[in-house]
C-alpha cells in the first residue's frame, strides 16, 4: 500500500489479508478454550485480527452509500446468525454481541456520515460508547471505521494507521497491565502489506465463505470442548 494509492481502489485484492486474520481469529477462538499457556497464546495472537477486518472494510464501503447500506444489512443479518453459538461459547465473557455487530455500526457510523444524518450519527456514537462492554471490539472500532473513512480518500496510509492504533488503545484499556497484546495489534499494518504481494496467488473466495466460515467455527469449537 503505497503513500500515493487507496486502498480503496485495490480493496478486492484483500483477500490474502482477510484469510490470514480468519485463522488468527480461528488460533484465538480454539485456544480459548484451552488451557494455559494456549489461552495467552491464542489472545496475542488474535489482536490484530479485528482491526484486518476492519481496515478492509472501510476500504470497501469507499464513498458509496448504497453499498455502505448493503454491507450493514448483510452484517446484521449473519451476526444475528452467528449469535445463538457466539454466546454459548463465550458464555464466561457475559452478555456481548458478536464482531459481526460491531462492524455493522462502523458501516452504520460511515453510512450515516456519507448520507448527511449527522445527528443520528452523534446518537449513535455515544450509544456505542455508552454500551462498549456489549460488543465484542467494543467501540473502538466503529469509531476508528468512521474515522478512517473521512482519511481513506486522500490519505489511506493514515487512515489504516488510524484504525490500528485506536484498535490498540482499546486493547490496552481493556488489559492494561498486558500491553504486549496490544502492541500486537499493530501486526495489522504489516498484514496488509503482505496482502499486497500475496494476492496476486490468493484466489478470491465469495463472500458467503466469511460469513459462514465465521458461524460454524463458533458452534464447531462449543461442540468440540464446551464453552469458555
Amino acid at each position: 500500500m503505497a503513500h500515493h494509492t487507496s486502498p480503496a481502489s485495490h480493496s478486492d485484492q484483500f483477500e490474502a489479508a482477510k484469510l490470514m486474520a480468519l485463522s488468527m481469529m480461528t488460533v484465538n477462538h480454539v485456544c480459548n478454550a484451552l488451557s494455559e499457556p494456549w489461552q495467552l497464546i491464542g489472545y496475542i495472537t488474535g489482536r490484530p485480527c479485528l482491526a484486518v477486518f476492519a481496515i478492509v472494510l472501510t476500504s470497501r464501503l469507499g464513498t458509496d452509500p448504497a453499498r455502505a447500506l448493503r454491507a450493514i444489512l448483510r452484517l446484521l443479518v449473519w451476526g444475528v446468525v452467528a449469535q445463538p453459538g457466539y454466546t454459548l461459547l463465550s458464555s464466561a465473557f457475559g452478555l456481548q454481541l458478536d464482531v459481526l455487530f460491531t462492524l455493522a455500526i462502523g458501516a452504520a457510523a460511515i453510512w450515516l456520515f456519507q448520507t448527511g444524518r449527522h445527528l443520528a450519527l452523534a446518537v449513535l456514537m455515544v450509544v456505542v460508547i455508552a454500551g462498549r462492554h456489549y460488543l465484542d471490539g467494543g467501540a473502538e472500532i466503529p469509531l476508528a471505521m468512521f474515522s478512517a473513512s473521512i482519511l481513506m480518500p486522500k490519505h489511506p496510509m493514515l487512515a489504516v494507521w488510524t484504525i490500528a492504533l485506536v484498535s490498540m488503545a482499546g486493547n490496552y484499556l481493556d488489559t492494561p497491565d498486558f500491553w504486549p497484546a496490544a502492541l500486537a495489534v499493530l501486526l495489522a499494518v504489516p498484514i496488509l502489506r503482505l496482502s499486497r504481494l500475496l494476492d496476486t496467488i490468493v484466489p478470491r473466495l465469495p463472500r458467503l465463505f466469511f460469513y459462514t466460515y465465521y458461524t460454524l467455527h463458533l458452534w464447531l469449537i462449543f461442540l468440540a470442548v464446551g464453552p469458555y
